[in-house]
């Protein structure tokens, strides 16, 4: 089990993420095994966030800097959703789906904290994780083992309290907290992956061992909340390192170059989506949609369309970023 994996195929590894939230994103009508699947979908966002947590660890070492970390992280992160947040508020206030000042809280990213609304809820976990990274970085330099003791009792805490439905409203919130700081660990172990290579598989068997004897018990197909989460949690290690081999024994093949590329827009991506899906769903409505009766086309046309916008975004976004972090 090589933690160093994950750091060599981080972006597949993104992109992955990606896919599976795309596939979790659609509302196509499907079969009930198929259903199954869809719904595993927003696993990725663990897995996503165990990245990020291992990537942010390689970021600090760059620059250990509490304002440089926060002014790149955040610099990068509002440039890019903050346009996007603005242009859909607006057209949310002016069709009167959204009053003024819920939009001023959603672009703010400030609404999913007071009652839980999931519009972009991800870039408000997100920016929450940037801003206790640096208090974590500095607690791991000054007594690593306090660092830890604290981390595993993060861990604990947040998924007892999310399991008794405290906080209820920002609950995909608080069972993503284990993934984020499961990721930090792995980044400041992975030098001493080799002093620590028994125990890294000891933990592997034991977490892959849980998840699967966790889904069997409580049968996968009406996993509900919390333990649908619950079983995440367990199952965000074990995956991580099955898909990082997974991706070492396919380097260079189609399906690890596509991912690659997926993993470049993945923030655009999520931004994208749902949007453009509910315009794609909007358009068809005034056409009379009768022969798309499993939103199959409609989804396909929206990941097309995602992905091309997701991409050209991506390219404005680096210059207007670079720009700004060159004045």
């Amino acid at each position: 089990m090589k933690i160093s994996k994950i750091s060599t195929h981080r972006a597949p590894l993104m992109g992955f993420a990606m896919i599976m939230i795309i596939i979790f994103h659609t509302d196509i009508i499907y079969p009930h095994w198929l259903d199954l699947i869809k719904n595993f979908g927003d696993f990725g966002v663990n897995l996503f966030f165990a990245i990020s947590g291992f990537s942010m660890c390689y970021a600090w070492k760059k620059k250990p800097d509490t304002k440089v970390f926060l002014k790149n992280r955040l610099l990068r992160i509002l440039v890019t959703v903050l346009p996007v947040s603005i242009l859909w508020n607006l057209f949310a206030i002016a069709t009167k789906e959204t009053t003024i000042a819920s939009a001023v809280l959603k672009i703010l990213t400030l609404q999913y904290w007071i009652d839980g609304n999931l519009f972009q809820w991800f870039v408000s976990a997100i920016i929450v994780f940037y801003m206790i990274t640096p208090l974590w970085m500095k607690l791991y330099d000054r007594n690593r083992s306090i660092c830890f003791v604290a981390t595993f009792l993060i861990i604990l805490i947040s998924c007892i309290i999310a399991s008794m439905g405290m906080f209820n409203h920002t609950e995909v919130f608080v069972f993503r907290i284990p993934a984020y700081f499961l990721g930090l660990v792995l980044g400041k172990i992975v030098n001493r992956e080799k002093e620590l290579s028994v125990y890294i598989s000891i933990t592997f068997i034991v977490l892959l061992i849980i998840s699967i004897v966790g889904s069997w018990i409580i049968r996968f197909d009406t996993l509900l909340y919390p333990w649908k989460y619950l079983i995440y949690v367990f199952l965000t290690l074990p995956v991580l390192f099955i898909l990082a081999a997974f991706f070492d024994l396919i380097k260079g093949k189609l399906f690890y170059k596509i991912c690659g590329l997926g993993g470049a827009i993945t923030l655009e991506t999520y931004l994208f989506q749902e949007k453009i899906l509910k315009v794609v769903h909007f358009a068809c409505d005034k056409i009379n949609n009768t022969f798309d009766a499993k939103n199959i086309i409609i989804n396909i046309v929206t990941i097309i369309l995602t992905i091309v916008v997701a991409v050209v975004y991506h390219k404005i976004v680096n210059k207007v970023t670079l720009t700004l972090r060159n004045k």
